[in-house]
């Protein structure tokens, strides 16, 4: 992992690097031939290099898709999992901010985010959003249709 993480803020915390799963809401555009493409898993210089997931002990696959879509009317053809693990494998880390009072004024339950800001190229960043797009697993909906 980095030595060039940025500093918390308060209120959020490092997810331990276990086996907790954290949600990602897939764009229907980033889909290519039936499989999720890598920017699934790239984050936007919009979003500061912070990719928005959440955490399965305390939102389930479900819920999360279903608040994301209902609630925050955004696009998702389902929710795919990767691990805290799998973060840090990627030297990446994982940041719980749920409990942040920055950015927008409502988060989705257990939000969290995978931390791209000590990435030092783009290439780095892709090389990891390439590491978590592999370990990627659907969880919601299951079943096609």
């Amino acid at each position: 992992m980095s030595s060039n993480w940025v500093e918390l803020q308060p209120g959020e915390s490092i997810v331990p690097d276990g086996g907790e799963k954290l949600w990602r809401n897939i764009n229907p555009g980033w889909i290519d031939a039936g499989a999720i493409s890598k920017q699934a898993f790239l984050p936007f210089p919009k979003d500061d290099y912070q990719l928005s997931c959440a955490r399965s002990s305390k939102v389930d696959a479900a819920e999360h898709h279903r608040e994301f879509t209902e609630d925050f009317g955004f696009a998702s053809v389902g929710v795919w999992s990767v691990t805290a693990k799998d973060v840090s494998e990627a030297e990446l880390r994982s940041i719980d901010d749920s409990e942040a009072g920055y950015g927008q004024a409502k988060k989705p339950a257990g939000h969290a985010y995978i931390d791209y800001r000590s990435c030092e190229s783009g290439n780095a960043r892709k090389r990891s959003a390439r590491h978590l797009r592999e370990a990627a697993h659907k969880e919601h909906p299951l079943e096609e249709g």
